[in-house]
C-alpha cells in the first residue's frame, strides 16, 4: 500500500509539472534552484531601443514593460502601446513588443526571456486579448498585471476594473501568471502602516469569486510589506502556489531588516523580489535564503520520512 500511494504521487506531480513547467519561472530559469528572489528584471522596457538592448543582455531573466492605450509615433489610430501613463505616443507596439520577444527566445545566441506585462487601464487590456492568448500559448513565462483593487495610501490612481479584468483573465488557460495587486501610495503626511487585514480579505474574496486556474502573484511594495508580515502569510495560504514580488519605488524609505524577516519567514521559493539594488544587496538574500531554503528541505524530507514509517 506504501508503495502504491507514493506511485500515485509521483505521476500526480511529474504530470503537473509537464504541464506547466514551460510556463513557470521556477524551470524556465533552472539556475535559480527555487529561489525565486535571484530572478533578474528588467524595468519599464517601454521604447524600441532599450528592448533591443534588454533582449541582447544574458544577465536579465525577465522583462517587465507597461501597456496603455495609445498612439504610435508614426501612426493615428488608438491601440495597446508600450508606454507609462501620462505617457500616450510610443516609438513600439505591444504587437511589435511581444513579436520581438519571441524572435529573441527563438535565437540559439540569446538568452530566453519572461515577460511581465502591466496593464493600466482596461481598455488597453481588453483591446489586448487577441494577442495574450497568442502569448499565452508560447513557451516562454508570461505575467499580465493590474492594480485591480485600493490599498494602502490614498494613491490618486484608480484601479483596474477587477470584474472585467479577472473576468477575461479565465480565458488565459495556457498557464500565464496573474499578477494582482493593490494601489499604493506612501508618500503623504500619513504614510500606511503596511498592508492590512481589510487589503488581504478584499483580494481574497475577488480572487475567489471569479474561481481563477491561474498561478497567482501578488504584487507588494517594499516599505508596506516589511510591516505585514502575517497578513502576507494568510494571503499566500488561501491559494495553492501563489506568490508574492516585492517591489520598491527608487524613492522609498524601506526598512530592510524588518523586509529580509519578512522575506525568510514566508521562504524565498515563494517571493520574487524586483527592487533597487541597493536594496537587494543590503538584504543579503544569497546567504540568508540558502540557509532558510536548506531548513525548509530538510523539515519537508522528515515529513515525508514520518508519513512513510506511518503507512
Amino acid at each position: 500500500m506504501s508503495i502504491w500511494l507514493c506511485s500515485v504521487v509521483v505521476i500526480l506531480t511529474t504530470t503537473t509539472t509537464t504541464v506547466m513547467s514551460n510556463k513557470r519561472v521556477q524551470d524556465f530559469f533552472p539556475d535559480v534552484r527555487g529561489n525565486l528572489t535571484k530572478v533578474t528584471w528588467a524595468h519599464a522596457v517601454n521604447n524600441q531601443s532599450y528592448l533591443e538592448s534588454v533582449l541582447e543582455q544574458n544577465d536579465v531573466m525577465m522583462i517587465e514593460a507597461d501597456v496603455t492605450m495609445g498612439k504610435l509615433h508614426d501612426g493615428d489610430g488608438l491601440l495597446p502601446i508600450m508606454a507609462h501613463p501620462p505617457s500616450k505616443v510610443s516609438d513600439l507596439s505591444l504587437k511589435d513588443f511581444l513579436e520581438q520577444v519571441e524572435e529573441s527566445n527563438a535565437r540559439a545566441d540569446r538568452t530566453p526571456k519572461g515577460v511581465k506585462l502591466d496593464f493600466k487601464d482596461i481598455e488597453s487590456f481588453n483591446a489586448a486579448m487577441g494577442q495574450l492568448q497568442r502569448a499565452d500559448q508560447k513557451r516562454y513565462p508570461l505575467w499580465i498585471n493590474a492594480d485591480i483593487l485600493p490599498g494602502p495610501g490614498n494613491s490618486p490612481v484608480k484601479p483596474v476594473d477587477s470584474a472585467q479584468f479577472l473576468g477575461k483573465c479565465k480565458s488565459l488557460t495556457g498557464g500565464a501568471v496573474l499578477s494582482l495587486g493593490w494601489t499604493t501610495t506612501v508618500d503623504d503626511d500619513a504614510a500606511p502602516a503596511g498592508y492590512s487585514i481589510d487589503n488581504v480579505k478584499a483580494m481574497m474574496d475577488v480572487v475567489t469569486r471569479y474561481k481563477l486556474t491561474n498561478s497567482i502573484t501578488f504584487p507588494v511594495r517594499a516599505s508596506l510589506v516589511a510591516r505585514s508580515g502575517p497578513e502576507m502569510q494568510a494571503l499566500l495560504r488561501g491559494f495553492e502556489d501563489s506568490t508574492l514580488t516585492v517591489w520598491s519605488a527608487a524613492f522609498d524609505e524601506v526598512d530592510v531588516d524588518r523586509l529580509r524577516k519578512v522575506i525568510l519567514d514566508i521562504g524565498v521559493e515563494k517571493v520574487y523580489l524586483d527592487v533597487p539594488d541597493e536594496i537587494r544587496e543590503r538584504l543579503e538574500l544569497d546567504k540568508n535564503g540558502a540557509s532558510r531554503s536548506a531548513k525548509v528541505a530538510l523539515t519537508s524530507l522528515l515529513v515525508v520520512l514520518v508519513v512513510l514509517v506511518v503507512l
